[in-house]
């Protein structure tokens, strides 16, 4: 093992080899050789010891590597190209590079997918606006490179696409050509991905504008906005056509916060061309006959939170002739759920290493885990900040009798009826969460969302007094009554018409 000045030595005699092997730098670089990084990237990059970056994301760092941090300003033009990094390392044997590219005031960099470099292990890119994604596509020199890419991670960003790139991706001709090396990008590599506040546009659609990306992501959402305009009505069957459509986010232009960076919902521009609705379908009947195999062999984490837009059947295309042994963590967070999907009710078939699912922040209203199926693990799933209102003795039961699979409700707005009194009666019993139902305990401190009387009281401080003749209506607190029982009971004298009058009121405030 070397030592601290070695090390550092290593380190300085590559960062000037680095500096000599540019192919979009002028001859004037190599004359400033000592300086570390080259003239054309001098201003908005610096290269230091990364080994701490990438353990930051993996595990087993193997070698020296180097961590180039690149800060991009200029929001006229491209101002960073991947391909400029590749060519750099390319004749550098035994180089490991994790590179990090922040943008700022709407600035774009060429980023062609699937992001082949010799010697690049992480790629980290945020607030950027991505262009030429389909630039590389059937290029065989950059299918040649091996796959050495462990962290790919993409967060608040816009992809933009020119036509014409994307006409020759998705011709027939060029579908049929599609290979699993394009295709399932670095597959024998990655661990950690990410795609986290990433929305798609095309430039003839919308175009970046000069109040940054958020401005830009405002106005690249109108592929929402054309997959809503065909959302089918409840008795259209379960047509292809159904199966695409997407799930609108709630919320507009509302500003979130996880992972200690900010995120952008904005709403949708209603401005594509109607006949882009058809072209996506016809798109989707060509991806589902393609016949190749991603074997995602070392995918330890995957992360597509906060997207804009999501495919109703997003986890068929992801299960989709691809597989997935040793994922632990997926996080689909805000992803527009209303509901669990079937892919991941059978998550311990698809993902039987899965330890978190991270569904929090969707629109479920129920929960059904299905068949379950052994498991070598213990696996959390997040439903916190969902709709789910309301939860019954038989629910709790249930799910502490699926094994091995614990389903976090915190959170979310529960209704306290007079239908939740079996479950309150066991909440205050001493001994009941014991065995299995142990880790279902937070249960007691759940509080109640609705009704308004009850809000912000925790389940187990409940003593509900229920008429059995009217369980629909809200509770009544156990001690003291609310003002509409004193209504109700002081119209009782005129008569049975006047009282129906007032109950029914009543009820339509309480059941909103």
């Amino acid at each position: 093992m070397v030592d601290a000045s070695n090390r550092m030595s290593t380190f300085h005699t590559c960062s000037i080899v680095l500096s000599l092997i540019l192919s979009h730098c002028t001859v004037e670089t190599v004359a400033h050789a000592s300086n570390p990084i080259p003239r054309c990237w001098e201003k908005m990059c610096t290269l230091s010891d990364g080994a701490n970056i990438l353990g930051q994301y993996v595990d087993g760092i193997r070698g020296d590597v180097y961590y180039l941090h690149c800060q991009v300003r200029n929001h006229e033009g491209i101002a960073w190209h991947y391909s400029t990094l590749r060519d750099w390392l390319h004749d550098i044997p035994g180089i490991s590079v994790f590179a990090r590219v922040e943008c700022t005031n709407g600035s774009s960099i060429s980023l062609p997918w699937p992001m082949r470099a010799r010697g690049v292990v992480g790629l980290s890119i945020h607030n950027c606006i991505l262009r030429d994604k389909y630039l590389e596509f059937q290029n065989q020199t950059i299918s040649d490179i091996p796959d050495q890419l462990r962290v790919l991670e993409i967060r608040d960003s816009v992809w933009f696409s020119d036509d014409e790139s994307f006409n020759k991706m998705t011709k027939p001709a060029s579908l049929a050509n599609l290979t699993a090396d394009y295709d399932c990008g670095q597959d024998s590599t990655l661990e950690y991905m990410v795609a986290s506040n990433v929305s798609y546009g095309m430039d003839s659609v919308s175009a970046p504008n000069d109040q940054g990306l958020q401005g830009s992501a405002a106005v690249d959402f109108d592929l929402d906005a054309m997959l809503a305009k065909s959302k089918p009505s409840p008795d259209s069957g379960n047509s292809l056509e159904n199966s695409v459509l997407l799930e609108a986010l709630s919320g507009g232009g509302d500003k979130l916060s996880t992972y200690g960076s900010e995120r952008y919902v904005s709403p949708p521009v209603t401005r594509t061309p109607e006949n882009l609705t058809e072209e996506f379908l016809e798109l989707v009947k060509k991806l589902e006959g393609l016949d190749f195999k991603c074997n995602y062999l070392k995918l330890r984490v995957i992360d597509e939170s906060y997207p804009k837009i999501m495919i109703a059947n997003h986890f068929k295309f992801m299960l989709q002739n691809a597989k997935y042994p040793e994922l632990r963590v997926m996080n689909y967070t805000r992803s527009g759920l209303g509901a669990l999907p079937r892919e991941l009710k059978e998550h311990r078939i698809h993902f039987p290493k899965l330890e978190y699912l991270d569904l929090s922040e969707n629109k479920i209203k129920s929960i059904d885990l299905g068949a379950q199926t052994a498991t070598s693990g213990h696996v959390i799933v997040d439903l916190s900040h969902n709709l789910i209102a309301n939860v019954s003795l038989e629910d709790v039961v249930a799910w502490s009798r699926v094994e091995d699979v614990f389903v976090d409700i915190r959170n979310n707005p529960i209704h306290c009826s007079c239908d939740m009194k079996p479950l309150l009666d066991y909440v205050g019993a001493n001994g009941f969460f014991a065995g299995a139902l142990a880790p279902y305990a937070y249960i007691r401190d759940l509080e109640c969302a609705t009704p308004d009387v009850l809000r912000g009281r925790k389940l187990s401080t409940l003593n509900l007094d229920c008429w059995e003749h009217a369980r629909t209506r809200g509770p009544e607190v156990s001690g003291w009554a609310s003002a509409s029982t004193w209504a109700i009971a002081g119209c009782c004298a005129f008569g049975v018409v006047s009282t129906v009058a007032v109950v029914a009121v009543v009820l339509k405030l309480r059941t909103g």
